[in-house]
Protein backbone atom coordinates (compact mmCIF):
# COMPACT_ATOMS: atom_id res chain seq x y z
CA UNK A 1 0.00 0.00 0.00
CA UNK A 2 1.23 3.29 -0.97
CA UNK A 3 2.08 6.16 1.82
CA UNK A 4 0.07 9.31 2.15
CA UNK A 5 3.58 10.70 1.14
CA UNK A 6 3.74 8.72 -2.53
CA UNK A 7 -0.34 9.53 -2.74
CA UNK A 8 0.42 13.52 -2.51
CA UNK A 9 3.53 13.26 -4.53
CA UNK A 10 1.36 11.48 -7.77
CA UNK A 11 -1.85 13.83 -6.91
CA UNK A 12 0.75 16.59 -7.10
CA UNK A 13 2.21 15.29 -10.62
CA UNK A 14 -1.38 14.92 -11.94
CA UNK A 15 -2.32 18.37 -11.08
CA UNK A 16 0.95 19.65 -12.62
CA UNK A 17 0.41 17.67 -16.10
CA UNK A 18 -2.91 18.92 -16.07
CA UNK A 19 -2.18 22.86 -15.57
CA UNK A 20 0.83 22.54 -18.63
CA UNK A 21 -2.00 20.78 -21.09
CA UNK A 22 -4.32 23.54 -20.21
CA UNK A 23 -1.69 26.33 -20.29
CA UNK A 24 -0.57 25.38 -23.91
CA UNK A 25 -3.91 25.19 -24.94
CA UNK A 26 -5.75 27.93 -23.15
CA UNK A 27 -4.23 31.56 -25.90
CA UNK A 28 -3.87 28.96 -28.51
CA UNK A 29 -4.70 30.39 -32.05
CA UNK A 30 -6.85 28.92 -34.73
CA UNK A 31 -5.52 28.26 -37.54
CA UNK A 32 -7.88 27.66 -40.36
CA UNK A 33 -7.52 27.15 -44.18
CA UNK A 34 -10.11 28.95 -46.68
CA UNK A 35 -10.44 28.74 -50.12
CA UNK A 36 -12.88 30.28 -52.56
CA UNK A 37 -13.82 30.30 -56.55
CA UNK A 38 -11.50 32.67 -58.48
CA UNK A 39 -12.84 35.84 -60.15
CA UNK A 40 -12.35 35.85 -63.66
CA UNK A 41 -12.33 39.55 -64.14
CA UNK A 42 -8.94 40.07 -66.66
CA UNK A 43 -7.66 43.12 -64.25
CA UNK A 44 -7.86 41.50 -61.00
CA UNK A 45 -5.29 42.67 -58.76
CA UNK A 46 -5.70 39.81 -56.15
CA UNK A 47 -7.92 39.23 -52.63
CA UNK A 48 -8.47 40.34 -49.28
CA UNK A 49 -9.49 38.09 -46.60
CA UNK A 50 -11.50 39.36 -43.60
CA UNK A 51 -11.58 38.51 -40.14
CA UNK A 52 -14.74 39.42 -37.42
CA UNK A 53 -14.65 37.45 -33.95
CA UNK A 54 -18.03 36.99 -32.78
CA UNK A 55 -19.53 39.45 -31.05
CA UNK A 56 -18.16 42.44 -33.05
CA UNK A 57 -20.74 44.38 -34.96
CA UNK A 58 -18.16 45.07 -38.11
CA UNK A 59 -15.00 43.91 -39.87
CA UNK A 60 -12.10 45.74 -39.44
CA UNK A 61 -11.85 46.79 -43.60
CA UNK A 62 -8.37 48.83 -43.29
CA UNK A 63 -6.56 45.39 -41.48
CA UNK A 64 -7.27 42.37 -43.84
CA UNK A 65 -6.09 39.29 -42.24
CA UNK A 66 -4.85 38.04 -45.56
CA UNK A 67 -3.90 39.42 -48.76
CA UNK A 68 -3.60 36.88 -51.80
CA UNK A 69 -2.83 37.49 -55.48
CA UNK A 70 -4.77 36.62 -58.11
CA UNK A 71 -3.36 33.21 -58.61
CA UNK A 72 -4.30 31.87 -55.71
CA UNK A 73 -6.90 31.16 -54.30
CA UNK A 74 -6.09 30.09 -50.45
CA UNK A 75 -5.92 31.69 -47.26
CA UNK A 76 -4.11 30.42 -44.18
CA UNK A 77 -5.62 32.71 -41.38
CA UNK A 78 -4.63 32.77 -37.71
CA UNK A 79 -7.20 33.67 -35.77
CA UNK A 80 -8.29 34.03 -31.68
CA UNK A 81 -11.12 32.35 -31.71
CA UNK A 82 -14.63 31.83 -33.52
CA UNK A 83 -15.86 34.50 -36.04
CA UNK A 84 -16.59 35.45 -39.67
CA UNK A 85 -14.59 35.50 -42.57
CA UNK A 86 -15.53 37.63 -46.02
CA UNK A 87 -12.94 37.70 -49.37
CA UNK A 88 -13.05 41.16 -51.34
CA UNK A 89 -11.83 41.08 -54.65
CA UNK A 90 -9.21 43.79 -55.82
CA UNK A 91 -8.48 45.11 -59.15
CA UNK A 92 -5.81 46.87 -60.59
CA UNK A 93 -6.71 49.98 -59.74
CA UNK A 94 -7.42 49.25 -55.96
CA UNK A 95 -11.32 49.16 -56.64
CA UNK A 96 -12.77 46.78 -54.34
CA UNK A 97 -15.54 44.43 -54.72
CA UNK A 98 -18.81 43.46 -52.47
CA UNK A 99 -17.72 41.36 -49.82
CA UNK A 100 -18.43 37.52 -50.05
CA UNK A 101 -21.33 35.76 -48.03
CA UNK A 102 -19.70 35.18 -44.74
CA UNK A 103 -17.96 31.74 -43.65
CA UNK A 104 -18.49 30.88 -39.78
CA UNK A 105 -15.65 29.86 -37.98
CA UNK A 106 -17.45 27.66 -35.12
CA UNK A 107 -14.87 25.80 -33.02
CA UNK A 108 -17.54 24.03 -30.83
CA UNK A 109 -19.09 20.96 -31.94
CA UNK A 110 -22.30 21.05 -32.79
CA UNK A 111 -24.84 19.15 -30.15
CA UNK A 112 -25.87 15.92 -30.40
CA UNK A 113 -29.58 14.89 -31.94
CA UNK A 114 -32.46 12.21 -31.10
CA UNK A 115 -30.61 11.29 -27.71
CA UNK A 116 -32.64 8.36 -26.42
CA UNK A 117 -32.42 6.20 -23.51
CA UNK A 118 -31.80 2.27 -24.00
CA UNK A 119 -31.79 0.72 -20.81
CA UNK A 120 -31.51 1.80 -17.60
CA UNK A 121 -30.39 -0.05 -14.09
CA UNK A 122 -30.14 1.41 -10.90
CA UNK A 123 -27.07 1.05 -9.67
CA UNK A 124 -26.95 2.06 -6.01
CA UNK A 125 -26.81 -1.42 -4.64
CA UNK A 126 -23.99 -1.72 -7.26
CA UNK A 127 -21.63 0.91 -5.34
CA UNK A 128 -23.17 -0.20 -1.74
CA UNK A 129 -21.16 -3.75 -2.93
CA UNK A 130 -18.27 -1.83 -4.17
CA UNK A 131 -17.61 -0.28 -0.79
CA UNK A 132 -18.61 -3.68 1.36
CA UNK A 133 -16.36 -5.02 -0.86
CA UNK A 134 -13.13 -2.75 -0.67
CA UNK A 135 -13.51 -2.47 3.15
CA UNK A 136 -13.76 -6.20 3.54
CA UNK A 137 -10.19 -5.99 1.26
CA UNK A 138 -9.00 -3.41 3.44
CA UNK A 139 -9.47 -5.27 6.47
CA UNK A 140 -7.98 -8.20 5.37
CA UNK A 141 -4.91 -6.21 4.00
CA UNK A 142 -4.44 -4.67 7.41
CA UNK A 143 -4.67 -7.74 9.69
CA UNK A 144 -1.38 -9.43 7.25
CA UNK A 145 1.02 -6.31 9.00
Amino acid sequence: MMDSKKVRIAFLLCAVVVWLAGSFAWGAEHQVVLEWDQNSEEDLGGYEVYYKPFGTAEYDWTSPICAVGKDTTECIANVPGDGEFVVKAVDLALNYSDASEPAVYDSVPAAPKNLRIVSAVVAGLQVLGLIILFSIYYRAVRRRR
